[in-house]
């Protein structure tokens, strides 16, 4: 049961995780990032 709810946990926190990450990949951002500055 514990095993069940913590995968329930971990999958909620990584969704709201990606929703305030950009959808673009960190390695993709970070050059887009230095292109730009």
């Amino acid at each position: 049961m514990s095993r069940y709810v913590s995968k329930l946990l971990v999958l909620e926190a990584a969704s709201q995780w990606r929703e305030l990450k950009p959808p673009v990949p960190p390695q993709e951002g970070g050059v887009g990032r230095a292109r730009c500055n």
